[in-house]
């Protein structure tokens, strides 16, 4: 692949949260994944709710982001152009901590609640980042084996308090970017080959193939419900997308 069919982030538009407010709200964003989707937003404009269940390691993410973001824009403002060929001009947006555990229901009813009290009703970008893989069996609080909750069944209900905020207004431009929801997924829903009943006592094993298996089915049920959202939604933008294997956790975990 040569360096010219690279997407580069950089090249994407800056915007002025000041003229054009955009609300992003992603979970797990202090780390992997989710922390360089996090910089990239708050460099490119976006108000940012990053949504994590410790407020130490959090609000310490927010603060690398803040400095990282620093070092970009002084290299970014020298030497970025636009579309356009117009040099970048870059205004970075905000960062904000969500309390959020995705192993509690009642975490992720109080952080949409929280989210909606602060932003009135508007959300342009919800990603849900935040992911177990491959864990032992066991059963949160809510009673639910812990992967299927985490990955699944607390990111639905977190798009259904907060889907609401995400429908575009009718007087909104044709020509604008529609809201989007995004499931961070994983080619182990290609696994999943035939069908498992979650109440089969071979899912409550620990050993390393039906943890997988668990795995599978909790990205398999994200990229269904991502299908799903944009049948009963068609004016948001939903999806399922693969990160491919890259360094950061839960595969420094295996590797």
């Amino acid at each position: 692949m040569s360096t010219q069919q690279v997407f580069n982030p950089d090249n994407l538009p800056y915007l002025d949260p000041k003229k054009d407010r955009k609300v992003a709200l992603i979970t797990g964003g202090n780390s992997g994944v989710g922390y360089f989707t996090t910089l990239h937003l708050y460099l490119h404009g976006y108000i940012v709710y990053v949504g994590g269940r410790n407020k130490e390691r959090t609000t310490l993410a927010i603060e690398k982001i803040k400095n990282e973001a620093e070092l970009r824009i002084k290299k970014l403002t020298s030497s970025t152009v636009d579309g356009d060929g117009l040099k970048v001009e870059v205004t970075v947006g905000e960062l904000h901590y969500l309390p959020i555990d995705l192993v509690d229901l009642k975490s992720v009813d109080d952080a949409s609640k929280q989210f909606l009290s602060q932003e009135k009703g508007q959300l342009n970008l919800l990603i849900h980042n935040a992911g177990i893989m491959a864990t032992n069996f066991s059963l949160t609080k809510d009673n639910f084996q812990d992967q299927i909750q985490t990955n699944c069944i607390s990111p639905l209900l977190l798009t259904d308090r907060l889907i609401k905020s995400m429908t575009p207004p009718s007087s909104a431009p044709s020509s604008s970017s529609p809201p989007r929801i995004v499931f961070l997924s994983s080619l182990a829903h290609a696994a999943i080959q035939w069908h498992i009943k979650p109440e089969d006592k071979l899912q409550r094993t620990p050993d390393l193939f039906w943890r997988w298996i668990r795995y599978g089915q909790s990205k398999l049920v994200g990229i269904y419900l991502a299908k799903s959202l944009s049948k009963r939604y068609p004016q948001i933008l939903s999806t399922a997308v693969h990160p491919a294997i890259v360094a950061c956790f839960p595969e420094n975990w295996w590797c």
